[in-house]
């Protein structure tokens, strides 16, 4: 017998809060912008940084310190401190699609936007996709966060033909060069506004303690009893790596996986099946052997 229409959405969107939930930021996150970004994308970054991207070697230092920093940030207990965040907003997104009432969507917009949601929650501390309140300073509009990112996005990808032709590089034929001092200028602007935000509220509590990735980052940036000194473009650089590297890969990868079970409706039907007989709670999920492969 074939499900009901509402059967269908039910299944699809509860599909689709598994996908989500089990898209946790890695132990080993992409760091996009300084692992693969072009130089003039990284003004205001660290040498040790600087090192890695253009595949030079790394010392001992420089390791210490990302290792260190990454050991801070992707603990299993600082992950579970965030999990509420990705309820709130995986609840948000799901009542969104639920009041589309059978209206075609473009699920993509939707998906890097909760994406982007969670990422700027966890590391940020609050979400730059919405409007700020009336008494908030506003460093950036919404629309303005967004194009940063989407700039940001395809100067990592573009071939410039300066770097095959090296003599020509400073004629900046295309424009690429130009457009990227301008990005990095924004990003360090944007940057340092999070920065001096965070320490504010950390002068003002006296019972102050690390609520997202930039506090945990300042926190270190200020410890004296560390080996490896974190210096302050290094947390700027790491904040702009987990926004970006965290945001576009997620999205893409739930909407692969969405458009590839819809697409297919015996692994719909499938999936569907073992969710209505196995998933009793979040304790269950492990459980939904058949989605999960």
């Amino acid at each position: 017998m074939a499900p009901s229409c509402k059967s269908n959405l039910d299944h699809t969107l509860f599909l689709l809060a598994l996908l989500l939930k089990w898209r946790k930021p890695s132990s080993k996150p992409t760091m996009l912008s300084s692992l693969a970004a072009p130089k003039q994308l990284q003004a205001n970054t660290p040498p040790i940084i600087t090192r890695i991207s253009h595949g030079l070697h790394m010392d001992l230092t420089g390791v210490r310190l990302v290792k260190m920093c990454l050991m801070e940030l992707f603990s299993a207990k600082r992950l579970e401190s965030y999990e509420y965040i990705r309820v709130e907003e995986l609840r948000a997104l799901l009542k969104a699609l639920n009041k589309s009432n059978g209206r075609p969507i473009n699920l993509k917009d939707h998906l890097a936007d909760v994406s982007l949601n969670v990422i700027s929650r966890m590391v940020l501390g609050k979400k730059y996709t919405v409007k700020s309140s009336e008494n908030e300073k506003e460093i950036v509009t919404p629309t303005e966060f967004k194009e940063m990112l989407d700039e940001l996005f395809l100067l990592n990808g573009v071939l410039d033909i300066g770097d095959s032709i090296p003599w020509i590089a400073f004629l900046d034929l295309q424009g690429y060069i130009k457009r990227m001092k301008t990005l990095s200028k924004k990003f360090d602007r944007f940057m340092e506004h999070v920065l001096d935000e965070h320490e504010a509220r950390r002068k003002e509590d006296k019972n102050w303690e690390p609520k997202d990735m930039v506090d945990v980052l300042l926190q270190l940036a200020s410890d004296p009893n560390l080996e490896v000194k974190l210096e302050r473009h290094g947390v700027k650089a790491f904040s702009q790596d987990l926004i970006a590297g965290g945001t576009e890969s997620s999205a893409v990868t739930v909407e692969w996986a969405m458009s590839e079970i819809l697409r297919k409706p015996e692994i719909f039907e499938k999936a569907a099946e073992e969710l209505d007989r196995n998933f009793v709670g979040n304790s269950m999920v492990k459980g939904v052997l058949y989605l999960y492969l």
